[in-house]
């Protein structure tokens, strides 16, 4: 894989495809049958720009051979950055979850739009909703595409303010992972 930066020079960046365990596991969480690897995160003050860090994911999505049991879910930063660093070259859909906010239904608005361009198919996890927004929001968003509607959990607030785990079954998560489970194939 080659990418141009300003210099308009090729860099190599992958000389072989890797499957999800050659890895390093210092770059790898991982809980029972889940592994977690964070790319494009800056960490540091005065760390530079996360431009080359996107690029560098792209080419890794792209360098993946993902088996029969795998499934790579790509978590980036809320807005549109990563669609400008071609991220979603390597994605076959789009997940994105909207909260019940103005600001989430414009995003959602534009990334539809940059999903539509990339020939990526999108589809919506409505969050913290109650009937009020959940009727206000499904006539923003295509009711087809609508994977599930969560309500507030108190648990999972909870756990959110502590930064614990937290481990929730419900029958919305269950279709989203049926509907996944299918999609792949």
């Amino acid at each position: 894989m080659r990418e141009s930066f300003s210099t308009g020079e090729a860099v190599s960046f992958f000389e072989n495809r890797w499957k999800i365990p050659d890895i390093p596991e210092e770059y790898v969480s991982v809980k029972g049958n889940l592994s977690l690897m964070a790319v494009g995160k800056i960490h540091d003050f005065g760390e530079g720009c996360a431009c080359p860090m996107g690029v560098l994911s792209k080419h890794l999505l792209k360098n993946i051979d993902v088996q029969d049991n795998d499934f790579v879910f790509i978590d980036t930063e809320a807005g549109i950055e990563h669609f400008g660093r071609g991220v979603e070259e390597g994605c076959d859909a789009l997940l994105m979850v909207l909260d019940p906010s103005y600001e989430s239904i414009r995003l959602s608005e534009k990334i539809s739009s940059l999903a539509s361009a990339a020939g990526k198919d999108i589809y919506y996890v409505l969050n913290k909703i109650d009937e009020e927004s959940k009727s206000f929001l499904s006539v923003k968003v295509p009711e087809d595409l609508i994977l599930a509607t969560l309500p507030v959990m108190e648990s999972v607030f909870k756990a959110g303010l502590l930064g614990s785990e937290f481990n929730v079954e419900s029958e919305e998560i269950e279709s989203i992972a049926s509907f996944l489970t299918d999609l792949k194939g």
